[in-house]
Parts: C-alpha cells; structure tokens; sequence
C-alpha cells in the first residue's frame, strides 16, 4: 500500500502538468468552435480529462497525501447544503431517509474532500440496492473511552457520519478487503475500487476512522468518525472582481501579474488565459530568472506573484515567495502545482501561501487572481489554504 501511495505522489505532479495543458486547450478550444459535432468531440475529450484528474485525487486520498483544506464543519449543515446532489446521485428508485441532529460541535474537515467520499459511498449504496431500498444518513454525537483504543483513535468526543443501505451487504473477507484501493465486488468497467480507499485515506487524515458493519442480507453502515474541533469557523470575506487599479491621477491601469512556471506550454497556457482577461504580464521560466526580473523592477511594479511550486534548479515556488517577500512584504502570491510533498509534510498547522491545484479550470484561475488581488488592494494578504495532514 505504501509503494502504490508513493508511486501516486511521484507521477501526480507531472500528470495533472499533462492534464492542465490537455484540459485547458480544449477548453480555449471549445469557446472558438460552434458546430455541434466537434463541440461533442470537444466535451468528451474533456471528460476523460477530468475522469484522469478525479483518478489521480482519489489514489493521492487513499495514500494520505492529498493537500487538504480543512476548517471547522457542521456535519448535520454540510449534509443538508448538497442535499439535492446526493438525491439526484441515488435516481428516483432509492429513498433517502434522514437523521441529522442539531447543533453537533464542529470537526475539523476538507468539506470539499469531505462531499466526494459522501458521494462515493452513497454510489456503492446504490449499486448495492438495484432492486431500489431505503439509505440513511445520521450525524451524532460520540463519546470514545475503552472502546477508542481498538479504533486507533484517542479517547474523547467525536462526531459521526453514518450511511446505511438495505443492500445484499458484505462477507467478512470483503470487509477486509474493502478500503484497498482497486478492489471491487463490481463487474469490469462499473467501478474502480477506489471509493472506499479514498474516503478511508481522508478519514485518516482528517485524524478520523471508517467504519464498516456489514452482513450477508443484512445491509451495510459505513460510519466516517471525526474529532471534534474547538476552532470557530472564519467569516467569508467578499472578493471584489477586480482586473485593474486605480493610478494616482485616478486612471485605470491593468494589474500586472509576474508568472512563473517551468513548462512552457503550461506558461503559454496561462499567458493566453490572463491576458484575455485584460492582465499585463511578465514572464519567466525559472525562479531564478523571476527573482532577476523582480528585482530589476521598481517596487511596487507588481501586484501578484503567481508561481508553480516545483520547478528545476535550486529555486522552487516556496523559495522564491520568501525572497520575494522579503524584499515586498505585501504582494499577495498565488501558487499553482499538480502535487507536492512538501506541502503535505507541512501540514495546516503551519499558516502557507494560497495554492491553486492543477488542473485548473479557466474561471477558476480567475476567480483566485481576483481574490489575491483584492487581499493587495485592501492591504491583508490571504493566507487561507491549508495543507496534508491534520495531525502534522
């Protein structure tokens, strides 16, 4: 298991490089063809794109190496807020039956990451149920004491996640078997045995367990366990969509960006992006060379730093940040990157750079450099993200 999950986190950042140039050209593509039928080429090339994307998350989850976000989530709240995703997943055929308690302390998750292993058990539940049957969600509250040791977890109080089916449910050898990754009771071609595997590895993570209460004709419950947190959740801020500044003599002037990124076609692929959107760029390939145009400016000559955080020589994103930060405390800097395990090591605890993972979609890019950009103009820098693991 662990020669897969350091595999996953050695290809990952080359691979989604690949799939960041495939994705975004098609999408670059797409807005230039109108005819229905290279459209549909289009759409579904680009679904296989993200298909490669999702497969590299999940294999990254079950190893424990994926780069969370974590804040303090209301279970029961997260539950009800994509109610409609989870009842639309389950088709007409299935019966949703809720038990969610109210006002359960907060725990301390990647709701985003939290929403795909939802949705990846509420799958097996339906394929498990083709004849149709009822599943339950229920939050509760849990007190572990002589009975946290045999979970692996600590004694104290947690938060519970359950789904039920009233499906065929599992022998004891499935059980075992269950959380590997690429196991799987399905026939060829309708799962990849990484549902389980990835909501398991972020459970873990998150300084959780999963659970599985399974028998043959009796069903099965997979329980997602989390630690309570004691953290208070941050108010949003708004984000003002901004591509421009005023100048002294109140004239707009178009905010000037310096892009770092090692491939080219990566770079090219950014340049096209954010100058159509009206943004002044300068360029370079390196950290070195970024570090050199930087300085040859005066300050104030930028408004945001957006680097990839691995890149050959003797400077990565992480490096350059500091010098650059050192010499202009206040420019916001985004950073992008398929994977990297520095972050992971690094964990949340250690406040970090906001980091955009590849692939990115085009108005996702966007959306990000606006917010950065709005951290500069209101004077505060956004220092949000949180990567790896809980626990580190």
């Amino acid at each position: 298991m662990e020669a897969i999950g350091q595999l996953t986190a050695g290809l990952a950042h080359d691979f989604n490089n690949l799939l960041q140039v495939v994705d975004g050209n098609l999408e670059l593509l797409g807005s230039h063809v109108e005819n229905d039928r290279p459209k549909r080429y289009i759409d579904n090339a680009r679904a296989a794109a993200e298909k490669g994307a999702k497969l590299t998350k999940q294999l990254l989850a079950f190893a424990r190496k994926t780069r969370l976000s974590p804040r303090p989530t209301d279970l029961t709240q997260l539950v009800s807020d994509f109610i409609d995703v989870i009842e639309s997943s389950l088709g007409s055929a299935i019966h949703l039956q809720l038990n969610l308690r109210r006002r359960l302390p907060r725990v301390m998750v990647d709701p985003e990451q939290l929403e795909m292993a939802v949705l990846n058990i509420i799958m097996n539940a339906k394929d498990a149920m083709p004849g149709g049957g009822t599943v339950t969600i229920t939050t509760r509250s849990m007190h572990l004491n002589g009975d946290a040791a045999k979970r692996d977890l600590s004694s104290g109080d947690y938060v519970a996640l359950e789904i039920a089916d009233e499906g065929d449910g599992m022998s004891s050898e499935v059980i075992e078997r269950a959380t590997e990754p690429f196991f799987t009771t399905k026939r060829e071609g309708k799962g990849t045995g990484l549902g389980l595997a990835m909501a398991s590895g972020f459970v873990q993570q998150s300084r959780g367990r999963l659970d599985i209460e399974s028998a043959h004709g009796e069903g099965t419950l997979i329980r997602l366990i989390f630690p309570i947190s004691h953290a208070q959740p941050e108010p949003a801020e708004p984000v003002q969509p901004t591509s421009d500044h005023q100048a002294e003599d109140g004239a707009k002037i178009a905010a000037h960006i310096l892009v770092v990124e090692d491939s080219s076609e990566v770079l090219e692929l950014g340049r096209e992006i954010l100058e159509s959107a009206g943004y002044r760029l300068s360029t370079a390939e390196s950290g070195e060379e970024a570090l050199r145009i930087f300085k040859s400016r005066d300050k104030g000559t930028f408004d945001l730093l957006f680097t990839d955080l691995v890149m050959p020589g003797g400077m990565n994103g992480l490096m350059l940040a500091d010098e650059i930060g050192s010499i202009d405390p206040d420019l916001p800097v985004l950073m992008t990157t398929g994977y990297n395990e520095e972050l992971v090591v690094a964990g949340p605890d250690r406040p970090t750079r906001d980091v955009l993972g590849k692939p990115y979609r085009r108005a996702e890019l966007l959306d990000r450099i606006r917010q950065a950009l709005s951290n500069r103009h209101s004077g505060e820098r956004r220092m949000s993200s949180e990567y790896g693991s809980v626990e580190a």
